[in-house]
């Protein structure tokens, strides 16, 4: 008889122990995509911008994952800086509109200016296209005008975005608006 009892506990330490390594695997795994595939980096930044301009710092990570995968040095072939990746007139147009920077003299590839002057731009895109993020996230990476030659040649109406995207001429701009949306769910399922 205690042979059998004795066997039934060995079983079930060895069920639990499994049980458990299998709790720290999961929790590991977790830690990793959050820590590493979808960091937060410059935490304090982002929350600062988007408070200060009203943007889901959610979007803003999503933004900078797609744009330099936080890479603050990130220069793009089209001459795009930081980790944002703000063209040169963008970031002198939003530079000038932000007390907390130098517009005659800063610097973009600066975390804190780079993340100030690309929120500040979107904060700009949401408010110009009524609050549409859609609209806004495809402007950021195709620009304010073609977005608006896009909606006033096909579609009259901001919110009849779905079409919109069927019909974006650039398939740069598809897969960026596709990703930047993955991202930012991602960012919201795991940063509620």
């Amino acid at each position: 008889m205690k042979k059998k009892n004795n066997s039934k506990g060995k079983k079930n330490i060895v069920s639990l122990s499994i049980f458990v390594l299998l709790i720290l695997l999961v929790v590991i795994v977790y830690i990793l995509v959050t820590n590493i595939m979808f960091p937060r980096k410059y935490r304090t930044i982002v929350e600062q911008a988007a408070s200060i301009y009203n943007v889901d710092p959610n979007l803003i990570y999503a933004v900078i994952k797609r744009e330099s995968n936080f890479n603050k040095d990130a220069v793009s072939s089209a001459g795009a800086k930081g980790l944002m990746q703000i063209i040169d007139p963008t970031s002198k147009q939003m530079a000038r509109r932000i007390d907390t920077i130098d517009d005659k003299n800063y610097d973009v590839f600066d975390p804190y200016t780079n993340i100030h002057i690309g929120t500040k731009y979107l904060s700009y895109l949401i408010k110009y296209f009524d609050g549409n993020y859609y609209l806004a996230i495809i402007a950021y990476n195709a620009g304010m005008g073609r977005v608006d030659t896009w909606l006033e040649a096909e579609y009259n109406e901001y919110t009849d975005y779905t079409k919109l995207l069927e019909n974006i001429k650039y398939n740069e701009t598809k897969t960026y608006f596709e990703k930047v949306l993955n991202y930012y769910n991602i960012y919201t399922k795991l940063y509620k």
